[in-house]
């Protein structure tokens, strides 16, 4: 057939593509992003259902002694534009909805 070698061509180079996009798909994947080490914690005060009593069942802690009610570790807060470094420096972009 005298279409086949221009069709074996472009299998080729699609494949070809395929790999490329896959390593690239495998590469991002794998990014890590740093955190910086965070200025406070939320803790838990009581046990509570997020999120309809969620603001009055935590506070903001600037102590490491602090614990969740639970005993549980605490939870990093992080300021907006702090995380939005940490993906950019990443290369992630960010878009507000």
């Amino acid at each position: 057939d005298e279409k086949a070698p221009e069709l074996r061509a472009q299998l080729i180079e699609a494949d070809s593509e395929l790999e490329a996009l896959r390593q690239r798909i495998a590469e991002l994947e794998y990014r890590t992003v740093k955190l910086p080490k965070p200025h406070a914690h939320l803790i838990w005060i009581q046990a509570g259902h997020a999120p309809d009593d969620y603001w009055d069942d935590v506070v903001v802690s600037h102590s490491e002694k602090d614990r969740c009610c639970d005993g549980s570790e605490r939870y990093p807060v992080y300021a907006r534009w702090e995380i939005e470094e940490m993906l950019a420096a990443a290369g992630i972009r960010v878009e507000a909805e």
